[in-house]
């Protein structure tokens, strides 16, 4: 089972939060502080981090984790899943076959748009560039792909370490392939973001995910690139409040845009 963290008060709201691929816990730290009337979890994905003895094999192994853990820590209690990339996605496969506690989901900048042909390719990249890794100047680099604040760098640096050749390659085929194939109804209120900086195929993925899954809502973040949770903390903070609370979020026309 997964190493995970437990923090904040004992509620009726488990709030678990999922992070993206080369990242930690350490990037939900401003979630968990904001939200400590809950009881929130927090945990490194297989091959990061605390977890970095286990490798990454697939987004259904983290599915089957993240149960274990709900199975365990949120009995009486509705299940809030916040995921970030690859953490999105693992939200994403969970709507499929979802556990009637799991009540709200946040799928932040999923990747929801399979590109097989690539896939070759990025096994090759991952061999040439691992060597790499050690180095500051390119995890400089990567980090500022992923818009990771200065004042993470170096947990961000520390944990690219712990990160194997044969994770790294999992988790980006796994990335690439993920695609919803069919509708999803579901009893779940389920919110989806994204940065209206990111890539089009990003902001094209947040639209299909919002036609994939009934009575979802999907809004833009603006000035936003792929680090929401820590680029664009205040507007991510009070929306994610907002939802979980079923309450409205505000359309403060300078930092959100509805997507329709």
């Amino acid at each position: 089972m997964l190493k995970y963290n437990v923090s904040g008060s004992t509620s009726d709201k488990t709030i678990i939060f999922i992070n993206g691929a080369g990242v930690g816990a350490w990037m939900w730290q401003s979630q968990v502080d904001y939200l400590k009337a809950y009881k929130t979890i927090t945990f490194d994905l297989p091959g990061h981090g605390d977890n970095s003895n286990i490798d990454f094999t697939s987004i259904n192994q983290c599915v089957l984790e993240i149960k274990s853990i709900i199975k365990k820590e949120c009995k009486g209690s509705d299940v809030v899943l916040v995921g970030h990339s690859i953490g999105a996605q693992i939200c994403m496969r969970m709507l499929e076959k979802l556990d009637e506690n799991i009540k709200h989901l946040v799928i932040v900048s999923g990747l929801n748009h399979p590109m097989p042909k690539l896939v070759g390719l990025t096994k090759s990249m991952v061999g040439w560039t691992m060597p790499l890794v050690s180095q500051r100047w390119f995890s400089k680099l990567q980090s500022s792909s992923l818009d990771i604040p200065e004042s993470l760098f170096n947990l961000y640096y520390e944990d690219s370490l712990k990160l194997s050749k044969n994770s790294l390659t999992n988790i980006l085929v796994e990335n690439m392939l993920f695609e919803l194939k069919e509708k999803i109804t579901c009893s779940a209120k389920v919110l989806i973001l994204v940065g209206s900086g990111e890539k089009k195929i990003m902001l094209d993925s947040a639209r299909k995910t919002l036609r994939y899954v009934e009575d979802s809502v999907a809004f833009e973040i603006l000035g936003a690139g792929h680090g929401i949770p820590y680029s664009h903390t205040g507007v991510f903070n009070k929306s994610l409040n907002s939802f979980i609370n079923n309450e409205s979020i505000q359309h403060d026309p300078h930092e959100l845009r509805l997507i329709l």
